[in-house]
C-alpha cells in the first residue's frame, strides 16, 4: 500500500490501517458455534443479548442513525444489569442457546465475533463451591414431679343387692384392686397400696378399702442433633429436606347413602434448610439462609378424620462469615412452667391430714433451638478430594461409636462435630451458658 500525502493525513491513515489490519476468525461465514465448559448458555445468551441491545449498530452512510436513538432506550430499560459503551456492532448480532450441548449459535460479523468471543471467554469460567456444615441442635429440658393419696371402695352385700362405691381419683389408675393380682400395672414412681381387708371408722365396717401412696418425679433431657451438609456452587441457591409426608384434612363431604368422603393434602413435615452462597475475593461468604423444622405435635379426631396439629420453628436471616469459621446464627429458648393441684373439697384444706386428700403436680419444660454453620471454599479440585476424604473418615468413627458410652457434655460434641474449639463470642456465649446450666 503506497501512500503520498502530508504528515498529518499520514498519521490519521496509519491509525485507520492499524485498526483495520488485524487477524479475523477463521472462515468467512456470519454463523459459528462456541461449547462453553462452565458457565450456562441460557444465561449467557441472555446476557450477551442484552449487550447486543445496548449497544447498537454502526449507521452506514446515507442511513439514518436508528442505533443512536435506541440505544439510549434500551440503556435505559437496562437498569442495573449493564451500562452502554461507547463501542457499536458492524451489523445486528443474534444469538441463540442449545441447552442439549450447552453452545451458543453466533450471527454476528467477524469484527463482531471478536468482540463478542472475548466477553465469552470472561464469563466462561468455572466457579468456587461453598461446603455448608450445619449443625442443627433441638434440646429439651424437662422436669415434673407428682405426689398424692387416692382412696378407693367398692363392695357388693349379696344380702339387699346394695352396692357402695367411693374414690379418690388424682392420678392415672383405674383400678386399685388389679394392683394386687397385678403390680406392674401400677403407676411409674413410689408407690404404697393397701387394698385388701376391712375398715371400721365409728362402729361402721367398710370393706375392701384402697389407699394409695404415690410419688413420681419424672427428669428427661432430650438432645436431638442433625448434621446436614451441602455443597453447591457460588451464587447459586442449595435446599435441603428431611421430612415425612403428613395427610392433612381439607374438605369433607357425603355421598348418596350419607358416608363421609374425606379430601387430603400430604405436605412434608420435618426439617428444611435452603440457603444461597457468594463468596467475595477475602475469602468471606455471604449466606442468604432460611432454616424450618416442623413437627406433628397431637392428632385430634373428629369423626372418622384425623386432624394433625403441628409446631413449627423457622429462621430466616444473611450472615457474613470467614472460610472455615462457625457461626450461631440462633437460639430460641422457651420456657413452659405450670403447676396444677387436685384435692377433695374441704378435706384437701384440712391443716396435716390434707395432705391425705390432695394430689400436687409440678413440671417445667424448656427448649432450645440452634443453629450452628460451618461454610468452607472449595476452588480447586484437590480441596474437594479432601473434604470428601475427611467427611468418610468422620462417618466411619460414627459407625462405631457406642452411644451408651457417650458422656460428653453438649459443647464437647459440637466441637467434635464442627471440628474446631468453640470460642463463643458475646452474642452466642448467652446461649451456650443456657445450655450448662440446663444441663
Amino acid at each position: 500500500l503506497f501512500i503520498i500525502s502530508d504528515t498529518d493525513t499520514l498519521e490519521m491513515i496509519s491509525s485507520m490501517i492499524a485498526a483495520l489490519d488485524i487477524e479475523m476468525p477463521t472462515g468467512t461465514g456470519k454463523i459459528r458455534v462456541l461449547h462453553l465448559k462452565y458457565a450456562d448458555a441460557d444465561n449467557v445468551a441472555s446476557v450477551l443479548t442484552s449487550i447486543s441491545k445496548a449497544v447498537g449498530t454502526k449507521t452506514r452512510p446515507g442511513q439514518p442513525d436508528k442505533a443512536a436513538s435506541a440505544a439510549p432506550a434500551a440503556a435505559q430499560t437496562q437498569t442495573n444489569r449493564s451500562t452502554q459503551v461507547p463501542v457499536n456492532f458492524e451489523e445486528p448480532v443474534h444469538i441463540t442457546a442449545d441447552a442439549a450441548t450447552n453452545s451458543l449459535v453466533i450471527i454476528a460479523a467477524p469484527q463482531d465475533f471478536i468482540t463478542l468471543k472475548g466477553v465469552i471467554a470472561e464469563l466462561d469460567v468455572r466457579r468456587p463451591q461453598v461446603l455448608v456444615e450445619a449443625l442443627i441442635m433441638e434440646m429439651g429440658y424437662q422436669r415434673s414431679l407428682e405426689l398424692g393419696v387416692e382412696w378407693r371402695t367398692t363392695t357388693d352385700y349379696s344380702g339387699d343387692n346394695t352396692t357402695v362405691v367411693g374414690a379418690t381419683n388424682f392420678g392415672e389408675i383405674s383400678s386399685l384392686s388389679s394392683l394386687a393380682t397385678n403390680p406392674l400395672a401400677g403407676p411409674s414412681g413410689l408407690f404404697l397400696a393397701a387394698i385388701d381387708g376391712t375398715v371400721e371408722v365409728g362402729g361402721v365396717t367398710f370393706p375392701n378399702i384402697g389407699a394409695l401412696v404415690k410419688a413420681l418425679q419424672k427428669k428427661g433431657d432430650v438432645d436431638v442433633l442433625s448434621t446436614p451438609h451441602l455443597l453447591t456452587t457460588d451464587n447459586e441457591e442449595a435446599e435441603i429436606v428431611v421430612s415425612d409426608n403428613i395427610p392433612f384434612q381439607t374438605s369433607e363431604k357425603f355421598d348418596s347413602n350419607g358416608n363421609p368422603i374425606y379430601t387430603y393434602e400430604y405436605r412434608d413435615v420435618g426439617m428444611t434448610l435452603r440457603f444461597t452462597p457468594q463468596i467475595n475475593d477475602e475469602d468471606y461468604v455471604k449466606l442468604n439462609l432460611f432454616q424450618e423444622i416442623s413437627d406433628v405435635l397431637s392428632v385430634s379426631t373428629g369423626g372418622s378424620a384425623n386432624a394433625p396439629s403441628t409446631t413449627k420453628r423457622s429462621a430466616k436471616t444473611t450472615v457474613v462469615i470467614k472460610d472455615g469459621a462457625t457461626v450461631v446464627i440462633g437460639g430460641l429458648l422457651q420456657d413452659d412452667s405450670q403447676l396444677t393441684g387436685s384435692s377433695v373439697p374441704c378435706l384437701g384444706d384440712l391443716p396435716i391430714i390434707g395432705a391425705l386428700f390432695r394430689s400436687n403436680s409440678r413440671s417445667k419444660d424448656k427448649s432450645n433451638l440452634m443453629i450452628f454453620l460451618t461454610p468452607h471454599i472449595i476452588r480447586e479440585s484437590a480441596d474437594l478430594e479432601e473434604i470428601t476424604k475427611d467427611k468418610a473418615k468422620e462417618h466411619e468413627n460414627f459407625s462405631e461409636e457406642k452411644l451408651s458410652d457417650d458422656h460428653s457434655s453438649i459443647g464437647e460434641k459440637l466441637n467434635e462435630l464442627l471440628g474446631n474449639e468453640l470460642e463463643p463470642n458475646p452474642a452466642s456465649k448467652k446461649v451456650l451458658d443456657d445450655i450448662k446450666e440446663a444441663e
